[in-house]
């Protein structure tokens, strides 16, 4: 199962977050679809307290051409969310110039200037603060932190459906399954928080992983 967003004022929110990470390297994942192949809308973003338009972000880029899906400031070309299905993507970073994004095994790289500074907050399916923006018209699930940079092995593991508990779990920050329940694992030793619904998303389908 996962959480389907109306793209206009649905959304989950793990607050004060801050724990998720202090400083690169990070990797961020996700699993999504939409239903609209024409915006820009955001699958999960991790936000910045010093600017709060902008952050670490899973974005499915429709106004750009070739509909990529984006990850920390880089598309992959090569990806394209625009058929509707369900995809995996990474975006990995090690430095404030230095991303990658690993879309569905397609990999692409990027210089984007994103300043590690002082994150408090998880969102799926829309931008809150300070107004909601880029929402998600489609679906989410298996949102994950970690606090180092996975390799391409290990991309290919989640990519492949295994759940980010089983990869690198020593340095997994934060996981939620967002499977029918809103619960989310933190702070490596797998302590439990959860996200708050805001305008009721539904629960729906999504592709079999191998476990939780």
């Amino acid at each position: 199962m996962a959480y389907t967003f109306n793209g206009t004022s649905q959304y989950l929110q793990l607050a004060n977050a801050q724990y998720a990470a202090s400083a690169y390297p990070l990797t961020m994942f996700v699993r999504g679809k939409s239903s609209d192949l024409t915006k820009h809308q955001i699958a999960a973003i991790y936000i910045r307290q010093s600017d709060t338009y902008n952050g670490l972000g899973m974005i499915m880029a429709g106004a750009y051409a070739g509909d990529p899906l984006n990850a920390h400031g880089v598309s992959s070309g090569s990806v394209s969310y625009a058929d509707g299905n369900w995809h995996s993507w990474s975006g990995i970073s090690t430095g404030t110039t230095a991303h990658t994004v690993n879309a569905d095994d397609a990999v692409d790289t990027g210089s984007t200037s994103i300043a590690f500074e002082g994150y408090y907050a998880i969102q799926v399916g829309g931008r809150l603060i300070p107004g909601f923006s880029l929402g998600l018209t489609g679906s989410a699930c298996s949102v994950a932190i970690w606090d180092v940079a996975l390799t391409a092995d290990e991309c290919k593991s989640l990519n492949a459906g295994f759940p980010p508990r089983r990869v690198r779990p020593q340095s997994l920050k934060v996981y939620a399954p967002l499977v029918r329940d809103l619960q989310a694992w933190v702070n490596k030793n797998l302590t439990t928080s959860s996200f708050t619904a805001t305008n009721s998303p539904t629960v729906s389908d999504h592709p079999r992983s191998y476990g939780f």
